[in-house]
């Protein structure tokens, strides 16, 4: 079935924008086959017309780091007069003891509700891919089982989860499990469902001084180191870029940040099967030479502004001291040098919402608390244009899916999501934006109102 889309606004997800700004798309069952003018619009006959009325048409989202922020440890808090559990889980802790409890005494039926909501959820934000960055046994049987019965509308690159322990055998062993998985799922095998490398958390996060800085915190006058010995990181990464799988290291603090960036340099610099495209999450606090070396190693900057909203960072200048604070999310200093940039939400421990997520990553304003004046370091701001490309073309860049989603172009699948922008092509207007419709493979997925 071939449909015209008409009178819109296209964005195709690529900078600098085409030279004729395109008005229409055709789509064949699940291909686009025609982005352009109306004036050059093939005469060939179409099953349907639909007239968009000006609205807005980009490729849909791929949510560069869906996952959890933990890392071993956290805290369990306790009443002060009685010493028992006061029922506030910190950090580590959530993941550590109530995760694994739900996943216990769920029943199958009830694990597979939860992913269809959170599918569900995604296509409404106008969401058509995701890179999974906490995958382990549970959520990778749940999902196969949920692909077995039904069609899933979201498609999925992760990766799986290696927990740290001082025993080299226990690390390596799970990374077998990733290299397993990954021959059997891959973007040959598998393209929509498939392991694409590991993930390994290597330090904490600001806010609880456990990011681990070149310089103490100014507010302590200590930091921390790493929560990996780089002999280890090193085997393990070496291990999983041998056989083909990307890497995906958390590295907060600037200190890990170059660890991160020497491991991956490292390995890098003695595999002899090509670019990994591995990949630094978060990058909160970078030194101006790591930021430089991230693109000369080709390394994806993977950043989520929804964490560089100025209502959660009133602490932060206290924390580092104002000089370091200006040093926070730096993420037009990383496209400045070339560094391949995804955009991403750290749902679900941060909305997933992704054009609020843009409008921080844009306006550096607070998607949170919109009547708050503050602005978080403007001069790290992304352009409207360049948020959206790393939201879509930068995160299909970023694990290797880049020929067939991240862009409207004629031969890509028919992945895309209808805005409506009352303000126009504006970011400061990002949170009046609704999604209208989502298309998935050519199907429409969502509909508001529908």
């Amino acid at each position: 079935m071939k449909t015209l889309f008409k009178n819109a606004t296209i964005i195709p997800g690529v900078n600098p924008p085409p030279a004729d700004s395109p008005t229409c798309m055709v789509i064949e069952d699940d291909r686009i086959v025609y982005v352009g003018t109306e004036t050059d619009l093939p005469t060939d006959p179409v099953d349907h017309e639909v007239d968009l009325n000006g609205k807005k048409v980009l490729p849909g989202f791929i949510d560069g780091w869906p996952a959890s922020r933990t890392r071993r440890g956290g805290t369990i808090s306790r009443d002060a007069t009685t010493g028992l559990p006061s029922g506030l889980l910190g950090e580590a802790a959530a993941v550590t003891y109530v995760w694994p409890h739900v996943a216990r005494v769920s029943t199958p039926e009830e694990k597979l509700a939860y992913i269809r909501h959170a599918v569900r959820a995604y296509n409404a934000a106008g969401y058509t891919g995701m890179i999974e960055m906490a995958t382990d046994e549970n959520l990778w049987t749940t999902m196969q089982q949920l692909r077995a019965r039904e069609p899933v509308s979201i498609r999925l690159a992760a990766h799986w989860i290696i927990t740290p322990s001082q025993d080299e055998t226990v690390v390596l062993r799970q990374v077998d499990r990733a290299i397993a998985l990954h021959r059997e799922y891959n973007r040959t095998t598998s393209p929509d469902f498939r392991i694409a490398g590991i993930k390994i958390i290597c330090d904490g996060i600001v806010d609880a001084c456990t990011a681990a800085l070149l310089e103490p915190y100014a507010s302590t006058g200590t930091t921390c180191g790493p929560l990996w010995d780089p002999t280890l990181l090193r085997t393990v990464v070496a291990k999983a870029d041998a056989a083909g799988l990307q890497c995906a290291l958390h590295a907060i603090g600037d200190q890990t940040v170059r660890l991160a960036i020497d491991t991956l340099e490292a390995c890098t610099a003695t595999s002899n099967s090509g670019s990994k495209r591995h990949r630094i999450e978060h990058l909160e606090l970078t030194h101006p030479t790591d930021s430089a070396r991230l693109a000369q190693l080709g390394i994806t900057a993977s950043i989520q502004p929804v964490h560089a909203d100025p209502a959660i960072l009133r602490a932060w200048p206290q924390l580092l001291g104002e000089a370091r604070c200006r040093r926070a999310f730096a993420y037009a200093e990383f496209l400045r040098h070339g560094a391949p940039l995804a955009i991403g939400t750290d749902s679900p421990t941060a909305p997933h919402g992704a054009l609020r997520n843009l409008y921080t990553a844009t306006t550096r304003r607070s998607a949170r608390d919109p009547a708050l004046d503050d602005v978080f370091n403007p001069a790290f701001a992304l352009t409207l244009l360049e948020a959206v490309v790393a939201a879509t073309a930068g995160s299909a860049y970023s694990c290797f899916d880049e020929d067939r989603t991240g862009t409207l172009a004629a031969g890509k699948l028919a992945d895309f999501v209808v805005l409506d922008m009352p303000r126009g092509w504006e970011a400061g207007g990002l949170l009046e934006a609704e999604v209208l419709e989502t298309w998935f493979a050519g199907r429409r997925v969502f509909e508001r109102g529908g």
